[in-house]
């Protein structure tokens, strides 16, 4: 049977403070899931009621997902999956936090992950593995939704300008680079000779046509529309036609100035 002592007690668990697993602000636990759901994004995860970070989906790998052994291919849940790669492969435990490896990798692992490093804004060391939460916490550092870099302020605009362009067609992300061979691949749009725009192939002509002024090619037996400051090279690269000083563009020259010359008589 519950007392008013315990009854009392409970009501004031609900007031002690608890640190925010992303940020380290210590808030009272009555308010901390609506603390992590609104600041850092956290949200439910689709099978169980537990919270998961966004940009953090480690949650669902671990209880809700299965993975193949790299040694075996039978599958096991993530959580079960270490066990058996240490018990059956002789996978070790780092000694420094939980994660296993092969025996033979857990030297590269010690060294990427734990070796002390330099915060690039105070000069202080930092474990690898605790460097974004040091420069989140201490220096405003954002990590990236996307590929979870964490970033400087002044550099978090550009990295999601350069590296996670949002592709036109189908919302995809895509660096600057990978946006173009994406767009020619799987959407086939072509770029404007003329502009940085792209488009498919129908659509390219009539961009063409109405944004750059273009020209019929004056020759009779060609039927390219270029800008008209584009049309004397054309003519030059593909026709070898001659300039007259009427400013037209023809072969044959000399029967051109007679035909001027005839409309004059």
């Amino acid at each position: 049977m519950t007392t008013q002592r315990d009854a009392f007690s409970q009501h004031l668990m609900t007031h002690e403070s608890a640190p925010c697993p992303e940020c380290n602000t210590m808030i009272y636990r009555e308010e901390l899931q609506r603390h992590v759901e609104k600041t850092h994004r956290w949200r439910k995860c689709i099978t169980c009621p537990d919270l998961e970070s966004e940009y953090a989906k480690e949650h669902f790998r671990n209880f809700h997902a299965k993975e193949n052994c790299p040694k075996c291919d039978v599958q096991f849940y993530a959580v079960d999956l270490e066990k058996h790669l240490v018990e059956n492969h002789n996978w070790k435990h780092c000694h420094f936090c939980e994660a296993v490896n092969e025996a033979s990798s857990i030297a590269d692992h010690v060294e990427g992950a734990h070796q002390p490093r330099l915060c690039p804004e105070c000069s202080e060391e930092y474990p690898s593995d605790t460097m974004g939460h040091h420069l989140r916490s201490a220096h405003s550092w954002k990590p990236c939704s996307v590929c979870h870099h964490t970033l400087s302020p002044e550099n978090f605009e550009a990295h999601v300008t350069e590296f996670h362009v949002p592709c036109g067609n189908c919302g995809k992300m895509f660096s600057q680079e990978a946006l173009k061979f994406h767009e020619e691949k799987v959407h086939s749009l072509v770029g404007c000779d003329y502009c940085i725009k792209r488009f498919n192939s129908e659509d390219l002509t009539g961009h063409i046509l109405t944004s750059h002024g273009l020209q019929k090619c004056p020759n009779s037996t060609c039927d390219e529309q270029l800008p008209s400051d584009a049309i004397p090279a054309h003519i030059g690269e593909f026709h070898s036609l001659k300039k007259c000083w009427c400013g037209s563009h023809v072969q044959d020259l000399r029967r051109h100035m007679s035909r001027i010359i005839s409309s004059f008589v």
